[in-house]
C-alpha cells in the first residue's frame, strides 16, 4: 500500500499540496558554445560548451584551482581530509509531484564498494583499476546523504 501511494503522487497520510515554482531574486545568462565553458568578462556571461551537461559545468564553476585533497572509505563511509564523513542512506522513493516532502526513512546504508576486489571482466572499461569505488543501487532504489558535521 505504502508504494502504491508513493507512486500514485500522494504523499503518505493523504494529504495533498501544490507544487509552486518560485523564482530566483538573480539570475546569471549562461551562452551555449561550441568551443570550451568558463566565464567571459567580456562578454558578461557564463559560457557552456554544447558538448558538457549542466550539472558538471556547475560544479567546475565551484571547484578550486587548487588540487583536490584525497577522500578515502571508510566503514561504507567517503571521509574528507577534514575528518567530515558522507554517507549514502537506502531509502524509499517519493513522489517527484513538486511537492516538499519529509526526509524518508533511512534503510541502511549503501556499501561502497572498491573496483580492485572484484574480477576485472565483470566490471565496465573504465573502473578496472586499483583507485576507484562503486556503490550498487538498483533502478528501483533511492538514496539520501548523511553526513556528519
Amino acid at each position: 500500500d505504502q508504494q502504491r501511494l508513493i507512486f500514485a503522487g500522494k504523499q503518505l497520510g493523504g494529504r495533498s499540496c501544490e507544487g509552486r515554482l518560485v523564482p530566483a531574486a538573480e539570475a546569471d545568462d549562461v551562452v551555449v558554445v561550441s568551443g570550451s565553458s568558463g566565464s567571459s568578462l567580456s562578454a558578461g556571461a557564463l559560457q557552456i560548451s554544447e558538448d558538457q551537461d549542466l550539472a558538471a559545468f556547475f560544479t567546475d564553476l565551484e571547484r578550486s584551482p587548487e588540487p583536490l585533497r584525497a577522500v578515502r572509505v571508510e566503514s561504507d563511509s567517503l571521509v574528507f581530509s577534514s575528518g567530515k564523513r558522507v554517507n549514502f542512506q537506502r531509502t524509499l522513493r517519493i513522489p517527484d509531484d513538486g511537492c516538499v516532502h519529509g526526509l524518508p526513512p533511512g534503510l541502511g546504508r549503501f556499501p561502497i564498494e572498491r573496483c580492485a576486489d572484484f574480477d576485472a571482466t565483470s566490471l565496465p572499461k573504465p573502473w578496472r583499476n586499483d583507485i576507484d569505488f562503486f556503490m550498487p543501487i538498483r533502478q528501483a532504489e533511492a538514496l539520501w546523504l548523511s553526513w556528519d558535521r
